[in-house]
């Protein structure tokens, strides 16, 4: 079971650093270990990591399969905690495939499923794909704030200080390295500025610089 555990992992730390093919590698070995071992609840984690990365990977039929499966299993054995955690991978499938009205409705039922078990970790999670996918979907900034605000609060109280950073690279974010302060406010407002927070030294007169 520890390896098992183990290599899921190893998996979570390919697939966020973008070594899908690796991680889906391991994954499969946490998958055949798991079954072997009787670790349901393991086998659905690992089914929906799985997705997870399938998506990431482009290959959303791949993923939607996955994630499928990792529902109806959670929802066989009436696991509120794994049925949440598959939820919010079917909302960031759903709005991967365009529809952010399905994705929102899906991450607010896996925000409702992980408050309900105390899962802190992971309803932050939902939350702060849920207010990401709020602001795209035309259903308010004010509902999606709610839910960022909601996802900090419960990272403030778990101790993840860099908890929203780390999602948002380990999903979709960049590094971006400019040579010289000018070039980095000429990328900035050649990209989006009012995506920015500024963190700086001279903070005002750069700020005056953003259009």
């Amino acid at each position: 079971r520890a390896e098992a555990y183990a290599l899921a992992s190893i998996a979570d730390i390919e697939r966020d650093g973008g070594a899908y093919d690796s991680a889906i590698e391991r994954y499969n070995l946490a998958l055949d270990l798991a079954g072997d071992l009787g670790d349901t609840t393991l086998c659905t984690q690992v089914l929906t990591s799985l997705s997870d990365t399938y998506r990431l990977r482009g290959d959303l039929n791949k993923a939607d399969i996955l994630v499928r499966q990792a529902a109806a299993d959670a929802e066989e054995r009436a696991s509120s905690y794994e049925l949440g955690i598959a939820n919010t991978s079917l909302g960031l499938l759903s709005r991967e495939q365009g529809d952010t009205a399905q994705a929102v409705a899906q991450l607010n039922q896996a925000v409702e499923l992980l408050s309900g078990c105390h899962a802190k970790r992971e309803e932050a999670i939902a939350l702060y794909h849920l207010g990401e996918t709020l602001f795209v979907s035309r259903q308010g900034r004010s509902k999606a704030m709610r839910a960022l605000e909601q996802a900090a609060r419960l990272a403030q109280d778990l101790g993840y200080d860099h908890f929203l950073l780390e999602r948002a690279l380990a999903e979709h974010g960049r590094v971006v390295l400019a040579p010289t302060l000018d070039a980095a406010i000429d990328f900035v407002n050649a990209y989006a500025p009012e995506h920015l927070s500024v963190d700086v030294d001279p903070l005002e007169p750069t700020v005056e610089r953003l259009r």
